[in-house]
């Protein structure tokens, strides 16, 4: 596996953990603080600054604390040499199935989610 692959890996498990436990001390640390969260569902539509969507994992409850397991899975990766990566991820937690697409960017050696824009469904 690729340097570049296992560093985006790394951030996609911390990325599923910090959902998992609605940590936004863990998730803001993979997010660029210009990045956006778009809620593209039909009738859902939201899209919001990392500051906002810090605030909506802060106001969440945990699939943690309910006991709820979380599944995630990356689908695919794809990588630019100039400095920007394309993830679609697929989750499951709290009877909806997620899918994710991720856009990221390098800035002196570091990953960051750039944007976030997902569908989900009711199981």
């Amino acid at each position: 596996m690729s340097t570049e692959i296992q560093l985006i890996t790394d951030l996609m498990e911390t990325y599923f953990t910090a959902l998992h436990q609605a940590d936004p001390d863990l998730i803001r640390p993979i997010f660029h603080p210009d990045a956006r969260y778009v809620d593209a569902t039909q009738g859902f539509y939201r899209n919001l600054s990392v500051k906002e969507y810090l605030q909506v994992l802060v106001d969440r409850e945990s699939p943690k604390s309910k006991g709820a397991q979380i599944t995630g899975q990356i689908e695919r990766i794809d990588i630019d040499p100039g400095g920007m990566a394309f993830i679609r991820a697929n989750m499951q937690m709290l009877n909806r199935h997620y899918t994710d697409y991720l856009t990221l960017t390098k800035s002196e050696g570091t990953w960051l989610i750039q944007s976030k824009i997902f569908v989900w469904e009711t199981l």
